[in-house]
């Protein structure tokens, strides 16, 4: 973690054996009622010369100084990665003083090396970025559509019964989860192509939320993606991995936790443990296990958003905000 007034800090899942690496930043965002009653600050206040992306507007509501263009190819893409870092670790660091003022602490959405690396391996299958129309045409958000790949043959969906799964008590009774299991067993039943190397094991007719970043624009870009996806007629369901500071605005979306699982090298002697999707390395290893979550896309409606357990604000980073 660094100074929510300077740069960055980490991400990963929500259950009580994460609760030791919460840092100031997030248990102050889910104390919801001190934010509340505060007055709404002015975003000039967010202004740094020391920190890239402070500079950039906030979208307006109705996206009217905002443009959205549709981007597929996975070079352009990779060329605004850095871009894609400031508006990520901008909207965390923002979030993070609506609550407090006074924080000197925020967590970091995910790492330029995760970003790179989903956008050189995944199969995109659409996106789009939201820029200030006004020059010089400021990133404010960007969402990324791939196709949803897994590099282990021995994943699979499971419910919140198996202790795999790392679905506690804490989750099913204050997060938004697949509890009776219907949406699991449906992911499930879902055929497969490919095989384990580069290009993975696809799962047919599900697409996976792979990046999404945005300044008061992140619903917005989702919500758009979400319909180009359900139009087209190609796919089911969507899925994704969801930072803990991104699960409420998911959950408002529709979104739910599902469990997923895995054998450690597909080591069939080996026990199953709760799955890692795309994962931070450090030492070596990869962080906590991924916090994944679905949709059904004949359950998705356009500007209608779910209030979720904990939180009404709709702003997150890495994988959602």
């Amino acid at each position: 973690e660094n100074s929510a007034r300077k740069t960055s800090g980490s991400s990963g899942g929500e259950d009580e054996s994460y609760s030791d690496s919460i840092s100031i930043a997030s248990r102050s965002s889910i104390s919801t009622n001190k934010a509340l009653n505060r007055p709404k600050l002015d975003r000039n206040k967010y202004r740094d010369p020391a920190i890239p992306g402070s500079e950039v507007p906030p979208c307006k509501k109705d996206l009217s100084t905002s443009d959205v263009a549709q981007c597929t190819g996975r070079k352009p893409w990779l060329s605004i990665v850095p871009e894609m870092m400031n508006v990520c670790n901008e909207a965390a660091r923002r979030a993070t003083l609506d609550v407090d003022p006074n924080a000197e602490r925020y967590e970091k959405p995910l790492s330029d090396v995760y970003m790179t690396e989903r956008l050189e391996y995944d199969a995109v299958v659409t996106g789009y970025t939201c820029r200030t129309k006004a020059s010089p045409h400021y990133l404010q958000g960007f969402i990324v559509i791939a196709d949803f790949q897994v590099f282990r043959k021995s994943f699979r969906w499971t419910t919140s019964e198996e202790p795999a799964a790392g679905i506690t008590p804490s989750n099913i009774r204050l997060r938004a989860t697949d509890t009776d299991g219907s949406l699991t067993a449906d992911l499930q039943k879902i055929k497969t192509r490919g095989a384990q190397g580069r290009d993975g094991i696809v799962f047919d007719r599900v697409a996976e939320v792979a990046l999404l970043g945005g300044l008061h624009c992140g619903g917005k870009l989702l919500e758009a993606a979400l319909l180009e996806l359900r139009q087209s007629g190609s796919y089911d369901f969507v899925v994704l991995q969801a930072t803990k500071i991104a699960i409420p605005f998911y959950e408002k979306m529709g979104f739910i936790r599902v469990g997923a699982v895995c054998r450690f090298n597909d080591n069939q002697s080996l026990p199953e443990v709760s799955y890692r999707h795309w994962s931070e390395i450090v030492g070596n290893e990869a962080m906590e296990a991924s916090y994944m979550m679905a949709l059904r896309l004949q359950d998705f409606v356009r500007g209608t958003r779910k209030r979720s357990a904990l939180s009404d604000s709709s702003t997150g980073t890495g994988t959602g905000t």
